[in-house]
């Protein structure tokens, strides 16, 4: 009788227990996968180009989308995309760095009322926060780990006439030479001309999925969230994406000749021949034509602006307001229209706007690309 007694209540509560627990509730516990709405935001706007955005934005961040294999990792239907970060060939580090991200999100208040996250916040969270940019990434803290573990070429370039650095800033460009596992790395030095006296420093590094990967460290070798605004107009990591897309970037303008230095025309062509080795490696090993095709990575960028200055009608879909009603609350905000993309419409800052969210929200960065005035960091541990 007492075993009949237990198997009863055995039974009762695995079926209690199944009764409660669904595929989504299985996949909302997988910390490695995670739901991305898409909120349209503009005329052209559609949910196919929101996953070449994602394709764009995690290859940046180190992940395989480069290759068809990984289209296991991200699948859409309707508004909804879903993401599984374990399909993407990403490092041990990386992955746990997005599972500390996804289970932050998935406990959200925002994310239980949509049951999904914002895919333009997502990438805005992500490749636009140089905190976590930087852990996803692996980033080291110092720039000692470069200088002590790379070799460089001993002849160093100079540029005194940079469109990045200010006018009373010049850079030394060291390199190294591409290794057999196809790693390379160009460190910027920003340096006072007549002091010689090092401001900043500026990485890029090749990636084994052919991307870039970029860093800021301040005068005494720290990584930084981004580049000093009286040194140069770097901005943050997202920026020198933004700039460099896919490709080393070559001299725009001619340079003086400096003794000890390579010349304007041996570091032009330097930097033109490692940038063609760079395409050609991505031209002969990419397979996604998202990827293929370097322009669409614009659908990253108008992903992240979308979020990151909303339209009313954009709100309107998020807030699950109507549209007079987002505009009453909103008449005293101040409105622009976007310089690159003026097809967006009349836009808000997100930082103007938050705070009328019907519903509790993690804050982003105040700034994609430019210094911000608020940073999350929500991967301390």
């Amino acid at each position: 009788m007492m075993n009949l007694r237990f198997y009863i209540i055995f039974v009762l509560l695995t079926c209690v227990s199944c009764s409660k627990t669904s595929t989504s509730d299985l996949i909302i516990d997988n910390d490695s996968q995670i739901k991305l709405k898409w909120f349209k935001a503009y005329s052209d706007d559609s949910i196919q180009k929101n996953k070449i955005a994602l394709d764009w934005c995690l290859s940046y961040l180190g992940a395989n989308t480069t290759s068809l294999s990984s289209s296991t990792g991200i699948t859409f239907n309707n508004d909804i995309i879903t993401l599984n970060i374990d399909h993407l060939e990403l490092t041990e580090k990386a992955i746990l760095e997005f599972q500390k991200l996804h289970r932050i999100f998935k406990n959200s208040e925002e994310y239980n009322v949509h049951d999904a996250f914002d895919i333009g916040k997502y990438i805005s969270m992500t490749l636009g926060s140089s905190n976590h940019y930087y852990k996803i990434i692996d980033a080291p803290n110092h720039i000692d780990y470069y200088t002590s573990t790379v070799i460089f070429n001993e002849l160093k370039g100079y540029v005194d006439q940079s469109s990045i650095s200010l006018p009373d800033v010049h850079r030394v460009i060291s390199y190294s030479a591409i290794t057999n596992n196809n790693e390379q790395v160009f460190i910027s030095s920003e340096i006072n001309p007549n002091t010689q006296e090092i401001k900043e420093f500026e990485t890029l590094e090749r990636m084994p999925n052919r991307q870039l990967k970029f860093a800021v460290f301040d005068a005494d070798g720290f990584l930084i969230q981004n580049a000093n605004t009286f040194v140069s107009r770097a901005g943050k990591p997202a920026k020198c994406i933004w700039c460099h897309e896919v490709a080393i970037q070559p001299l725009l303008t001619q340079q003086a000749n400096f003794s000890d230095y390579l010349s304007y025309l041996q570091l032009k062509d330097t930097l033109t021949f490692y940038n063609s080795k760079l395409q050609n490696y991505q031209n002969n090993s990419w397979d996604n034509p998202n990827i293929q095709n370097k322009s669409l990575h614009t659908n990253m960028e108008l992903s992240y602006i979308s979020y990151m200055e909303p339209s009313s009608e954009r709100l309107s879909k998020e807030w699950n307001l109507a549209l007079e009603k987002v505009k009453e609350l909103l008449t005293n905000i101040p409105t622009h229209t976007h310089i690159e993309f003026p097809f967006l419409g009349v836009l808000y800052h997100r930082k103007d706007v938050i705070s009328f969210s019907p519903f509790q929200v993690i804050l982003p960065p105040t700034s994609i690309r430019e210094v911000s005035d608020y940073e999350p960091n929500l991967l301390t541990n």
